[in-house]
């Protein structure tokens, strides 16, 4: 394979000097000279993939920031900005593998800095997420929106949308519609009941009295 002549190229905060001496995995590193002076190397792939930004320092400026109090610590805005930043770089995190263990990524002005967040975006309206635009770009002002619950269930790359009656919405907007929760359509389907079945079919409630004998209902359908 051609090595690819990488010096001069930045990535974030860092910036490629030369070739380097050792290899990792088999691949050529570079070394790269961050802004804070350190000195690291790196393969070609950490470069390009925009995966590696910094010798380590953004990451602890990020958590620094996330650790101080800007005087909104306590707001929705502040607390879906951390969520943001966990469910993309903190591979302990549930949802990671669906965002950063993906290549979503939060931009360098986001990551490092709530301000910025907030300048761009504003304060999360009542009710909003921030949802990417593109569900397979990355979090960044020009990809980034307020959107509701609904809204966001519409981008997401797994939605489902249902024909009903010459109507086609999805399930959070069937679930809207007839007042349930969405999971309740989603078993549903998942349990091999046909897309007319289960938006339509009401749900049956269960009485005390019937939990207290064990019973479900003369039909036993949720």
């Amino acid at each position: 394979m051609k090595k690819i002549d990488m010096v001069g190229i930045e990535s974030g905060r860092l910036t490629v000097i030369s070739e380097a001496c050792e290899t990792k995995g088999g691949r050529v590193t570079w070394l790269c000279k961050c802004l804070c002076g350190n000195m690291i190397n790196v393969t070609g792939k950490q470069i390009r993939s925009g995966r590696t930004k910094s010798c380590g320092c953004l990451r602890k400026d990020t958590i620094r920031s996330i650790s101080e109090t800007h005087g909104h610590s306590k707001t929705r805005t502040y607390k879906i900005w951390t969520g943001m930043i966990q469910r993309c770089t903190n591979d302990k995190v549930k949802c990671y593998d669906r965002y950063g263990g993906s290549g979503v990524l939060v931009c360098d002005r986001w990551l490092s800095s709530f301000d910025s967040f907030l300048f761009d975006m504003g304060h999360a309206p009542q009710g909003m997420q921030i949802d990417r635009i593109n569900y397979m770009g990355n979090y960044e002002p020009s990809n980034c929106k307020w959107s509701s619950r609904i809204e966001q269930a519409r981008n997401k790359k797994n939605n489902r949308i249902i024909e009903l009656s010459g109507e086609k919405l999805c399930v959070a907007e069937w679930a809207d519609r007839l007042d349930v929760h969405p999971d309740r359509i989603h078993n549903r389907l998942r349990k091999g009941w046909d897309e007319e079945r289960a938006i339509t079919e009401p749900v049956i409630k269960i009485t005390q009295s019937q939990r207290g004998a064990g019973g479900f209902g003369s039909t036993g359908k949720q």
